[in-house]
This record gives C-alpha cells, sequence and structure tokens, in this order.
C-alpha cells in the first residue's frame, strides 16, 4: 500500500511537470526574423501556420536598405549583429526561431555560444550561403562562421540547392542532416504585366560576373540593361546600360519589359541567382545562365530556361536561337509561367519550411 502510495506520488509529479513543461511550452512564440520592411498579409506565413498548426510571428530591422558605400555597408553590418542581439536577450520567449537572413540567425547563435547559455529554442537559418574570403579578414571570417555553424545553437540550415548542402556538410564536416533543401519561392506580383521587348536584361548583386555580360555583349546589335546598385565599368559603350537606382517594383517593371533575362555568375559553388530566375519565370521569360551548382534545382534544361558555359560564343549562340525561333521561345516562356506557379510561391515555401520545423519538434 506504501509502495503504492509512493508509486502513484511520484506519478502524479511527473504528470504535474509535464503539464507546467506544456504549459511554458505552448506560451512561447514562433518567429521569423528578417531584414526587410514587413510583408502585409504574407502568403508565406499562412503556408507556414497551416503546415505547423501554430502562430508565427514576424519581427526583424530594415537593413536590406543598406547597400552600395562603404558606410551603408557597415550599417547593414551592425543591425545583423544588433537585432540578434534583442532576440537573445528575451530568447526564452521563443519555441521556434527561423532567420529569414542568414546572419540574423548566425550572430544569434553567435551569442548564444558566447555566453554559454542553455539552448532553449529551435534556429532554423535561410540561407545558408559561405564564400570564402582572401587574406587576414578572409581567416577572421572563416574562424567566426566555423566557431558558429559547428555550434548546437542551430539546427537546421536552409539551402537554395541540394547540391551546396553536400558541399557545406563536406566543407564543415559536419552531418547532412543538419542542412536542408528548399526550393526559393517568392511572392507573386499581380499588379505587374509582362510583354515581350528587345533588351536583355540582368540583375543582382550576389556572386555575379557582369564584366563577362558586357565583354560578351558590347557592340553587338542587342541592347543590354543592368540593375546593380554596386556594379560600374570604366568603359562605355552605346547598348550597355547601367542602373543603379533601380529596386522592387520598379526593377521588375524592367524585367516584364525585357526579351530575357541573362544571369553571369563567379563562382559556381556558391548560391545565387535563384530570386531573379524565379521573377523571371514568373514574367514568362526565358532565363540563360552561366553553369553552377546552385541553378540546377531550379532550370529544366530548354524548358523554362538555358544553363550555358561561361563563353561569349554560348551566349551569343543561345540568345540567337531564342530571337530566331518563335515556337521555341513560347514554349519556354508558357512553361517558365506555370512551373513557377506549381512550386515557387511564397505558398509552396511556406509548406516546406513548416516541414522542417515539425521535424524538430
Amino acid at each position: 500500500m506504501v509502495f503504492f502510495r509512493l508509486k502513484r506520488c511520484t506519478f502524479l509529479k511527473i504528470e504535474y511537470l509535464c503539464t507546467v513543461f506544456f504549459q511554458i511550452m505552448n506560451g512561447r512564440k514562433n518567429i521569423v526574423i528578417i531584414d526587410f520592411k514587413q510583408i502585409e498579409n504574407w502568403e508565406f506565413i499562412h503556408a507556414l501556420e497551416d503546415a505547423t498548426a501554430e502562430k508565427w510571428e514576424v519581427d526583424g530591422t530594415t537593413a536590406n536598405v543598406y547597400h552600395g558605400s562603404a558606410l551603408k555597408n557597415l550599417v547593414r553590418m551592425a543591425l545583423y549583429f544588433i537585432f540578434p542581439f534583442k532576440i537573445f536577450l528575451k530568447r526564452k520567449q521563443f519555441k521556434n526561431i527561423i532567420a529569414w537572413q542568414q546572419f540574423l540567425g548566425i550572430n544569434l547563435a553567435f551569442y548564444s555560444r558566447l555566453f554559454h547559455v542553455k539552448k532553449s529554442y529551435n534556429l532554423v537559418v535561410d540561407t545558408f550561403i559561405y564564400k570564402k574570403k582572401d587574406g587576414f579578414i578572409g581567416r577572421i571570417y572563416h574562424t567566426y562562421m566555423r566557431y558558429v555553424v559547428t555550434s548546437k545553437y542551430i539546427d537546421k540550415f536552409i539551402c537554395f540547392s541540394q547540391k551546396e548542402c553536400d558541399y557545406y556538410s563536406n566543407l564543415f564536416n559536419l552531418p547532412q542532416s543538419k542542412f536542408a533543401f528548399a526550393p526559393l519561392g517568392i511572392e507573386t506580383y499581380k499588379d505587374i504585366h509582362s510583354e515581350q521587348g528587345e533588351y536583355i536584361f540582368s540583375s543582382g548583386r550576389s556572386n555575379r560576373d557582369f564584366d563577362f555580360l558586357v565583354d560578351a555583349l558590347k557592340d553587338t546589335d542587342y541592347t543590354v540593361k543592368i540593375a546593380c546598385d554596386s556594379y560600374s565599368t570604366s568603359k562605355q559603350h552605346e547598348n550597355i546600360h547601367i542602373y543603379h537606382n533601380c529596386f522592387g517594383s520598379d526593377m521588375m517593371s524592367m524585367l516584364a519589359k525585357c526579351f530575357c533575362v541573362v544571369i553571369p555568375l563567379k563562382d559556381e559553388h556558391i548560391s545565387a541567382g535563384q530570386l531573379v530566375i524565379l521573377q523571371a519565370m514568373q514574367m514568362g521569360k526565358p532565363v540563360i545562365v552561366t553553369q553552377s551548382d546552385g541553378i540546377t534545382d531550379y532550370l529544366l534544361q530548354g524548358k523554362n530556361g538555358f544553363i550555358i558555359h561561361k563563353t561569349k560564343e554560348d551566349l551569343l549562340q543561345t540568345i540567337d536561337r531564342l530571337h530566331n525561333d518563335k515556337d521555341l521561345y513560347n514554349s519556354v516562356s508558357e512553361f517558365s509561367k506555370q512551373y513557377f506557379l506549381d512550386h515557387h510561391t511564397d505558398t509552396a515555401l511556406g509548406k516546406k519550411f513548416g516541414e522542417i520545423i515539425n521535424s524538430l519538434n
């Protein structure tokens, strides 16, 4: 009888502790931390909530507007450290954290490891990209990244290509289970309509090789428009136009009126170009991309775009082919629009992130 009472008492204590635990867990918030202005009625959040059956909040700092000058870059870097520290100070409020900009999550994990705090939340870092830097700064950067990436505070790194998952797993000697591939999804631009123009369009700043594009198409019959706030060239060419203040809907409007989109990339192992690929697909624009590990999960050769060797000959041959074969152009255009709707919307991405979060809880 005494044993029974003791056993029952132990059971009640365990039951009470479990109840308290779940009450605490249910009281903690889920949050997506961002570096851009909040999107009203964001489809990604709705899909994430549906997939996880939980409420999600959005908070962040508008750091993505600080690009270009050294001062702006310094401000952006400072914000990437300041905002995560604010989250760190109230970390016990959160159950799941998705860092939409990787350094918001990486720096949050840095503070957690630096101060040896108890791990109390799941942290998913999106989009994980690591590019080696040269010299003394490069060594410091690599040491910092390894210090954070190999810590216990980041549960999952999201990459926008499968090959990157394998690459970073080997680079940092981490199990592949720490990385997950999620096809990028973006918002739909319902107020911008596509029409076929004559110029070739290119945009973006990360891992771009615009020098190749200019050298390949300068003094040709093709007009080229490049939207990038950080690119300039000392030589001027009549058919090459560079726009330093073309962002958001203005950039999309320019893309929507082009003939095709060309994305020249530098490092084949660095993820880049997917966003512009999806923007072009949404507008039904054929995409030409130089070879890269990060884009093979997005382009089906000859169906929604073309992957080429980074040579002038390959680029010109592909552009000429699109100009001379209207049936091919129309086929790629229509397939691209449907493929975008089926695979790369904010809703599709939110569902994928929900699956990843559910696997951690």
